[in-house]
């Protein structure tokens, strides 16, 4: 096979199994085999601390052959201004362990340690070492395994490694699909308020609740006939959970709502936009599960103290007991010995000292009993069974998000992306799953553009805790409206700049481009003004 590459290894792991698929299957689209007697008539990638086996040798780092999470020992050095850490020895042929680097980095290892979270519970990207290291913008991983096909291809040129092709998608979130509709009576009737007392304009309102004029953030037509003209196709991810401060979508179940989402099934994919509150609830139970845990195992370290002490005092108790039993041995063998001597003792006063004898013994017994007895109820005081039944990741509000939008769009849905992007390893990826979850779009960042994984393409999800591999599929997007708008405070001309060198450099390890658009971004109005220019030019990409 033209694209068959051997791979020879001292110990397989579910870690090296799952850096070996995500390196040679999925970025080289190659294929692989482990073995221990390697052919010489194919590719071989020599994995291992035994360089005499030949091959291109890249001496592992521990990263792979561990289990468990702990701080890394990470340096960081660049080769032609590329950075690069598990660096490998001068005499290896390839500059890096890629296979612990691509693992490191697409299963965030670094957001599993400790760090401080922001307000809704989020990894910043000002904490990711690809943002303090200049490299959030470089889809790293990729670029270095491909730097690993053109090594092999000089050291094996018959063997054939072409790079995938370049895709894009364009993504749509719907957190507020109205501004006006949907709203009631009572809201329309405080916001009427509002608008005259802000000087804004109230005719607005009361034309869009009569359905006179289009609602504002009624963009939902010229997305699709944008999308439709520029041959992309459009995934909606849809609110569908009650109001807070942080959700301000209207029940799917109302009217002008419910006819939205019937649309918009027919015009791309629907996927769920779990809610802010979900996203807590998920992490509220996480937590109580992690404190739990803590307990338990808090309790166990009790218990085995106790058990420790209890046996201890056991110990010194038949300690002693021999003590005494070897005294009152030796008082009958003094008596034998005065006896022998010719002493007079009669036969009362022998008896006596048996007698003493006796109740000595029975004294330690009785003590010995006793302090048994007293161990063992300390040992098995305060015990108490932990279940074994794991508080699952509630999300009954998911739940309910997901049924309410899958029986009005009338399909079943296998795809989200998490609202305000609060992602946390693994605990929501778990809730996802549960829930039927097989993909999700959330790996990216809020205030900053670029790679969060270093990989520009879908992959699979790696549990650290449970040190499998996943079936969810993890699908990176590159930038969001509202990072360049809100957060960067760049212009449309500065945002087009900054996504013409993303879609470039996704481009050129034949990645897949992905964009994250919001309905009430494309109004025009609000600070938005020209932002349409940019949306357009951003579905050119895919041709260029």
């Amino acid at each position: 096979m033209k694209n068959l590459i051997q791979v020879y290894t001292e110990q397989q792991t579910p870690r090296l199994i799952y850096s070996l698929n995500l390196v040679i299957r999925n970025i080289l689209n190659a294929d692989y085999l482990i073995t221990d007697k390697p052919d010489p008539d194919l590719p071989l990638i020599n994995y291992s601390e035994n360089k005499s086996v030949g091959g291109v040798f890249i001496q592992p780092e521990p990263l792979l052959f561990e289990t468990g999470i702990r701080k890394q020992d990470i340096w960081i050095s660049h080769i032609d201004k590329l950075p690069l850490f598990f660096q490998e020895p001068p005499e290896a042929v390839f500059p890096l362990d890629i296979f612990a680097f691509a693992f490191f980095q697409a299963s965030r290892y670094e957001e599993y340690l400790h760090f401080y979270p922001d307000e809704h519970g989020r990894f910043a990207a000002e904490l990711s070492m690809a943002y303090r290291h200049n490299f959030l913008n470089t889809p790293i991983v990729d670029i270095w395994t491909l730097k690993l096909a053109h090594t092999l291809v000089i050291i094996y040129p018959g063997l054939d490694l072409r790079k995938r092709k370049f895709t894009s998608q364009l993504t749509v979130d719907i957190d507020q699909p109205f501004a006006y509709r949907s709203k009631g009576l009572l809201r329309n009737a405080g916001g009427l308020i509002l608008d005259i007392l802000k000087k804004r304009d109230p005719w607005l309102r009361l034309r869009c609740v009569s359905r006179r004029t289009r609602d504002p953030y009624d963009t939902f037509d010229y997305i699709i006939e944008q999308a439709r003209s520029a041959g992309i196709d459009i995934t909606w991810f849809v609110s569908a959970g009650i109001r807070s401060k942080f959700d301000l979508n209207p029940d799917p179940r109302s009217g002008c709502y419910r006819r939205l989402i019937k649309k918009l099934a027919t015009s791309g994919s629907v996927g769920l936009h779990p809610s802010w509150l979900s996203s807590q609830e998920i992490l509220r139970n996480a937590a109580e599960e992690r404190n739990a845990a803590e307990e338990r195992n808090a309790a166990e370290e009790r218990n085995a103290a106790e058990e420790r002490n209890a046996s201890e005092e056991r110990n010194a108790a038949e300690e002693r007991n021999a003590a005494e039993e070897r005294n009152a041995s030796e008082e009958r063998n003094a008596a034998e010995e005065i006896k022998s001597a010719g002493k007079t003792m009669d036969g009362n006063q022998e008896g006596a000292e048996n007698r003493v004898s006796a109740e000595a013994r029975e004294t330690g017994e009785a003590g010995l009993n006793e302090e048994t007895r007293s161990a063992e109820e300390i040992g098995s005081a305060g015990k108490s069974k932990p279940s074994d039944e794991k508080k699952p990741y509630g999300e009954s509000r998911m739940t309910a998000e997901k049924l309410a939008v899958e029986e009005v769009a009338g399909i079943s849905i296998d795809s989200s992306r998490q609202h305000y992007l609060v992602l946390r390893f693994p605990e929501t990826y778990r809730a996802l799953a549960g829930r039927g979850i097989t993909i999700d779009h959330t790996m990216g960042f809020l205030r900053e553009p670029g790679f969060r994984a270093g990989i520009a393409r879908p992959y699979q999800f790696y549990d650290l805790e449970s040190e499998r591999e996943t079936e969810m599929l993890i699908v990176p997007f590159q930038y969001m409206d509202g990072t360049f708008q809100q957060y960067k405070r760049l212009t449309p001309d500065e945002a087009i700049k900054e996504i013409e060198k993303l879609a470039a450099v996704t481009r050129e390890v034949g990645g897949h481009f992905v964009s994250v658009w919001h309905n009430t971004s494309l109004t025009e109005s609000d600070g938005w003004e020209g932002w349409r220019r940019v949306f357009e030019y951003s579905l050119t990409l895919r041709k260029l």
